[in-house]
């Protein structure tokens, strides 16, 4: 069984999966497109070595930002953790909060060879970001309230569908079957709630030295990377050219996050149709319950 744990942004999802790994022996499959990176610490939120420390662990802290992930990438990469632990009748934890690189590695998820769309993609790299977002709003509105907006890849993979009448939200609802036994849960939280524990990360992130470590990458790495693109990194980035103070960055981040938050929420009811919504409390006891049971 792979045990999926979900959730918004700062809901405590990455501290219960790596418990329950650790409790019960289990292998942790990351699913957070900026945590596979190994220079990325203190804006990803990623667990410690110490944390990790004992764990069987993947796609987590184990490559550089100089070799950036894509969801296609992800796919092939976990879907060959998943089959070889599906060989071996292993459970397997996997949790996470890209959700598209949960859907593709679970779902029936396929990409079209870009080569066969050249006139099309070819106008929508020409667009600009604003001009691409507006597109996308107008030709499929549901893909637009779901796709992550500062990530203009994905962005414009789904314009690119809209496109040619194949959009996206309508490709998701399609493959609604998983291909693995999964249980898929999603920590329930209160909006509110939610916004104040992502108001107090940032803070933290802050007190650790989040301006420090951003800085420490621009002497290293080439800002425009796709992997520093993560929120948190991308506002100090451009507030560190922009003359920005901390204070300004840091409202930046807190307004950014709560609307990846919500656009979390929204693909989180909308793109897993057996996904259960519960408190951290219900998931551990469900979780506990099945492992006794294999015992």
């Amino acid at each position: 069984m792979i045990y999926v744990i979900l959730g918004q942004t700062a809901s405590g999802k990455t501290k219960l999966a790596s418990d329950l790994a650790r409790r019960f022996h289990l292998p942790l499959i990351g699913a957070d497109a900026y945590q596979v990176y190994q220079e990325l610490n203190i804006g990803t939120a990623k667990p410690n070595k110490e944390e990790l420390e004992g764990l069987e662990y993947f796609l987590i802290d184990d490559r550089s930002v100089s070799s950036p992930l894509n969801v296609m990438t992800y796919q092939k990469e976990c879907r060959a953790v998943l089959d070889q632990y599906q060989k071996e009748k292993r459970d397997v934890i996997l949790s996470g909060g890209t959700l598209l690189y949960v859907r593709a590695a679970l779902y029936p998820y396929e990409f079209a060879p870009e080569e066969e769309r050249p006139e099309i993609t070819g106008y929508v790299n020409s667009l600009t970001p604003e001009e691409a977002l507006k597109l996308l709003e107008e030709k499929d509105r549901e893909t637009f309230e779901k796709v992550d907006r500062n990530n203009p890849r994905r962005v414009s993979r789904a314009l690119v569908l809209a496109l040619e009448g194949k959009k996206a939200s309508e490709k998701a609802k399609e493959q609604a079957e998983p291909l693995y036994p999964c249980k898929i849960y999603a920590i329930e939280i209160d909006k509110d709630e939610g916004n104040k524990k992502i108001d107090l990360r940032v803070d933290e992130m802050f007190e650790e030295g989040l301006i420090g470590e951003v800085k420490s990458l621009l002497g290293r790495f080439d800002p425009s990377l796709s992997s520093l693109q993560a929120i948190g990194y991308k506002e100090i980035i451009e507030g560190l050219r922009s003359g920005q103070s901390e204070e300004e960055m840091k409202e930046k981040i807190k307004l950014d996050t709560r609307r990846y938050a919500k656009r979390q929420r929204t693909f989180l009811r909308h793109q897993f149709p057996s996904i259960r919504f519960l408190s951290k409390e219900e998931i551990r006891e469900e979780i506990e319950s099945d492992m006794k049971k294999v015992s």
